[in-house]
């Protein structure tokens, strides 16, 4: 519609109009880049619930109780992204899978003698918040670019799971947090 729009416009009006649409597109990009606020705060609320539910002194129910946690943090960045269907589930499905299992492997260190509930929550407190923080970004940057790019017109990038990104991710939370 745009381009027929240009092609039917006089001459002296083209350039204007052009410059129009080039500010419109500015205007979304920014919009979508200012809800990093919001989703900071859907990432903090879900690895909040991650910490107190990695706390959980039974042995195997933290990785039971974090992944809904998880999948909702992901659901509010899609939904805060204007995302859904199949590029939520073909990223966010073998992250969580991933993430689940590192956590049913750490929990099982509760199981041990000498380490105790307490130890073992702290350490499962610990992973389950670095998990979902690191996720949680790792999600927005991906899904950013998503909006990014379907605000521009442009193809969105491919939403493949990259564990080796998702490792740098894992890897910067933990040095910041």
């Amino acid at each position: 519609l745009m381009e027929l729009s240009l092609e039917m416009l006089p001459e002296a009006y083209k350039d204007a109009f052009a410059y129009a649409q080039q500010v419109d597109l500015e205007r979304r990009k920014q919009a979508i880049l200012n809800k990093n606020g919001k989703a900071k705060a859907i990432i903090l609320t879900a690895t909040t619930g991650a910490t107190a539910a990695g706390a959980s002194p039974i042995p195997l129910s933290d990785a039971a109780i974090i992944t809904p946690i998880q999948v909702t943090m992901i659901g509010g960045l899609a939904a805060l992204y204007g995302l859904k269907g199949k590029e939520l589930s073909v990223m966010a499905m073998p992250m969580i899978a991933r993430a689940v299992g590192t956590m049913a492997a750490s929990s099982l260190l509760k199981l041990i003698p000498g380490l105790g509930t307490v130890a073992g929550a702290c350490i499962t407190g610990g992973i389950a918040a670095t998990l979902t923080g690191a996720m949680g970004w790792f999600v927005q940057t991906q899904f950013e670019k998503i909006a990014i790019a379907k605000a521009l017109g442009e193809p969105p990038p491919d939403v493949n799971f990259d564990f080796d990104l998702f490792k740098s991710y894992l890897d910067n939370y933990k040095k910041t947090h």
